[in-house]
């Protein structure tokens, strides 16, 4: 496989950087698919840790290589600082060890692994998003350039809630607050997978020369980034479970209602102080994430 430049343009600085990302999300790509055929034809009948593989494979492996790998491209053209490459090369090299190794950590184990090898997986999307974060402070932002941004952004997001939700099912403490795992899953999908969707298909209709972002363009990314934020920070603390139970409500009798309110109120007389600290830390994380990347966009991206 070759990343080539287009005719009559200098090379990519970072092509063997993304050459390198997309060959790894390739072969991550292929598990998943075998694994998604051989599953929906019944052939085997796969437990529940090979399903959360196969699922964290696709999320973890293919697409989120791949998007660090458009991340590279987009935000590595132009002059780059030996120390930029520097960290490039490290941080890909890295992701392609730590991501991988942590979706195929789900198909062994339940345990302490899983939160350990998740910070290292978690390190490497940081990594990246401060790398991404610094080139753009320098450059003209398309519409392409902030949706990749708030994707990488987002991703810290998701995987912070996901070595948090690891770390509960291995040791039983209450780090995350309820809801949380539900939150998980929501603020990918609306805060990442959106905006790299409309990303891509901007990326398609002008793919000769990106144009600078323009309001529109601006709040069209803007916007499912911040629905997922909200997701992140709300969702978090309870939202799935108060769903559930207004819709339980709704269709039991009146006296069922007052039997499942007395229930709630028993079972959650207060809320455990780690989960009051980790409602806050999941929101300032969430406040912080906005801010850095509005910060970005409009004093140090330009926009058209």
């Amino acid at each position: 496989m070759s990343v080539q430049a287009m005719p009559g343009t200098n090379p990519h600085p970072l092509r063997a950087e993304v050459r390198a990302l997309l060959q790894a999300a390739m072969a991550v790509f292929t598990f998943t698919v075998v694994i998604g055929i051989l599953n929906g034809t019944d052939l085997v009948d796969f437990d529940r840790k090979r399903i959360l593989a196969h699922v964290h494979g696709g999320t973890l492996g293919w697409i989120t290589m791949s998007v660090f790998a458009a991340s590279l491209w987009l935000f590595g053209q132009g002059e780059l600082t030996p120390g930029m490459r520097r960290a490039a090369r490290a941080l890909t090299v890295f992701a392609i060890v730590a991501l991988p190794v942590f979706a195929f950590t789900f198909a062994f184990t339940y345990g302490e692994a899983r939160p350990i090898i998740g910070s290292f997986a978690l390190a490497a999307i940081i990594g990246f998003f401060a790398w991404v974060t610094i080139r753009a402070r320098c450059m003209t932002l398309s519409v392409v350039h902030i949706g990749f941004l708030a994707a990488v952004a987002t991703s810290v997001a998701g995987g912070v809630l996901g070595v948090l939700l690891a770390t509960k099912i291995a040791t039983g403490r209450e780090v995350l607050p309820d809801g949380g795992a539900d939150a998980h899953p929501a603020t990918m999908v609306v805060g990442f997978l959106i905006p790299v969707g409309m990303a891509l298909a901007e990326w398609c209709f002008h793919w000769e020369k990106l144009k600078p972002a323009g309001r529109g363009g601006f709040l069209q990314i803007a916007l499912p980034f911040l629905g997922g934020m909200l997701l992140f920070g709300v969702g978090a603390y309870r939202i799935a479970k108060m769903g559930k139970l207004a819709l339980k409500l709704h269709q039991d009798s009146k006296a069922e209602k007052e039997r499942l309110k007395k229930e709630e109120e028993l079972k959650n007389p207060k809320v455990p102080p780690l989960k009051v600290i980790g409602y806050f830390l999941l929101c300032l994380l969430g406040v912080l994430l906005l801010a850095l990347v509005s910060n970005v966009i409009h004093n140090g991206g330009r926009l058209g």
